[in-house]
């Protein structure tokens, strides 16, 4: 959100005679800075979004990139959409998730805290891999708070733990009982705090 400097590079300074500079008056104040900065903040893009209710305190959205184009009402949960490439395993296997396994996948954000919350139900599992892992859907972790710890395998509840990756944004599951076993996957619940930055 550049101002134009034209109208200010336009002014000439006066050399102490009092003759030859700009006159400063009401019309030189409007044309010179008023003017501007109104056309500056009409081309910003920040995007207040519609409805709401009234008093909604706003933060930024941080599935938006761009620092401030896009705003969102703080401590909403919003659903995350589905898609299938966002589920990964390391470092070898595939984890199939559909969209009718996604039980519940959301985010929220109060203040630079993420909150990230999903159930997976039902999913298969191929091969033997060390960790499952989730596309991360929130912009700019910084690290995990703590970590999250129940995994439903196989109808047997047993702990596990995950964390958050900066290098590539993902979200890893780990089982403490090792590895994670080929065939169906009864379900994997996590909820995972996040510093944002």
């Amino acid at each position: 959100m550049a101002i134009d400097r034209a109208p200010w590079n336009a002014l000439v300074d006066d050399d102490g005679s009092n003759l030859v500079g700009t006159v400063w008056n009401k019309d030189k104040i409007k044309t010179v800075i008023l003017d501007p900065v109104d056309a500056a903040l009409a081309s910003s893009p920040t995007e207040i979004p519609a409805g709401g209710a009234t008093a909604d305190v706003l933060t930024r959205d941080l599935a938006v990139p761009t620092f401030g184009s896009k705003w969102a009402p703080i401590n909403t949960v919003v659903d995350v959409p589905f898609n299938a490439a966002s589920y990964g395993v390391y470092p070898a296997g595939s984890w199939t998730v559909t969209s009718g396994n996604v039980a519940s996948f959301v985010k929220s954000v109060t203040g630079k805290i993420g909150l990230v919350s999903f159930d997976i139900r039902n999913s298969v599992i191929a091969g033997t891999p060390l960790l499952l892992s989730v596309v991360c859907p929130l912009v700019g972790p910084r690290r995990t708070i703590s970590t999250a710890r129940i995994a439903l395998t196989s109808g047997t509840l047993e702990l596990g733990g995950c964390y958050y990756e900066i290098a590539d944004g993902r979200i890893y599951l780990q089982r403490i009982a090792g590895n994670w076993p080929a065939g169906a996957l009864a379900e994997v619940s996590i909820t995972i705090p996040l510093l944002l930055a």
